[in-house]
């Protein structure tokens, strides 16, 4: 019915900046579930500039967590991981092998104590060298590169998996939740960078968010998205739900609509006597911020008024069709 009634004239119009700004609502309260692992909420602008806000602040949770713990290269399953990896880097081009290999070199055992550890400061730094050497080459053109990127982000992971073995449970706990956060973000991070979403300032629909959530999907067939399990699913499919797939029309029809109305006012200026003609745009106001915040008291504190509202507008609809304002023509009377 809601979606049916956005081509009519006046509601239609306050029908769509209705969703529009539920879309936004929808993208505020994503940015909470990415940040919800941290215990944190959002509350600036929506859009590219509020990707950004809750990407600092996954990144200044992360780079805090880490602030607080030490990385011991002597980890026997950490030896056991790099040793892997240099095996794998056997079949990168030469260049890139040695780059990996001198990566290594310099961001890990260059920077070891005599005993072998990095403090939380210089383990900081080397993480964020690291993800962004695997970040930049892994969006260049070229193969090998994107591989080489690929087995520096995995130095990155096993210097992460290798610290709760041997650091305080507190900063453990502290660090998984920055990671899940980072986790849910890569989600936010795809939809907003759809080409929809592009054309919009960033701002996604739950049917772009639901996308990202199957294109994360690292599972054999995409197995948890099959499943209803993959991270972010459940928020995105209610939010389908709820709003719907896509954004609002730009308007056109709307306003060309209401144009008709406004013409028909001008030629019969005795409609702005009649009370039919402000029944007619009675519905609309629903849609506005204030309708609805009125709407929500009138049917939490004033049911019986709500009703009798409602009954009015259906017993003027007939009415309202013979001036000419189709606003209700078609709609179900009670």
């Amino acid at each position: 019915m809601e979606s049916k009634a956005t081509s009519l004239p006046l509601i239609g119009d306050m029908i769509k900046g209705a969703q529009n700004r539920s879309v936004q609502g929808f993208n505020r309260a994503t940015y909470d579930q990415v940040l919800a692992p941290l215990g944190r909420t959002y509350s600036g602008p929506v859009g590219q500039d509020g990707v950004n806000a809750v990407r600092q602040t996954i990144g200044d949770a992360y780079n805090s967590a880490l602030s607080n713990m030490t990385f011991r290269a002597n980890d026997p399953q950490f030896k056991t991981d790099i040793l892997q990896l240099g095996q794998m880097a056997e079949g990168l081009g030469a260049p890139q092998k040695q780059t990996f290999l001198n990566t290594v070199k310099t961001q890990i055992f260059g920077k070891l104590s005599p005993q072998d550890t990095m403090d939380g400061p210089q383990l900081q730094g080397v993480q964020s060298e690291l993800g962004r050497l695997a970040r930049g080459y892994q969006g260049d053109p070229s193969f090998d590169n994107r591989q080489l990127g690929a087995a520096i982000g995995e130095v990155k992971n096993a210097i992460d998996q290798s610290l709760p073995r041997y650091n305080p449970p507190e900063a453990v706990e502290n660090l998984s939740n920055a990671n899940a956060a980072w986790s849910n973000f890569t989600r936010l991070r795809t939809a907003a960078g759809s080409q929809g979403a592009m054309n919009n300032g960033g701002v996604f629909t739950p049917a772009q968010l639901q996308n990202a959530v199957r294109a994360g999907d690292r599972s054999v067939g995409k197995g948890a998205t099959a499943a209803g399990t993959a991270p972010m699913q459940n928020w995105s499919q209610t939010g389908m739900e709820v709003l719907g797939r896509g954004y609002p029309d730009s308007g056109t029809a709307g306003r060309l609509g209401t144009a008709g109305v406004i013409g028909a006012i001008a030629g019969h200026p005795e409609m702005l006597l009649n009370p039919a003609t402000y029944l007619a745009a009675a519905p609309a106001m629903a849609y506005t911020p204030y309708g609805q915040k009125l709407a929500q008291a009138l049917l939490m504190n004033r049911p019986a008024s709500a009703q009798a509202l409602g009954a009015a507008v259906n017993r003027f609809a007939p009415a309202v069709s013979a001036l000419g304002l189709p606003a209700f023509a078609g709609l179900p009377q009670q």
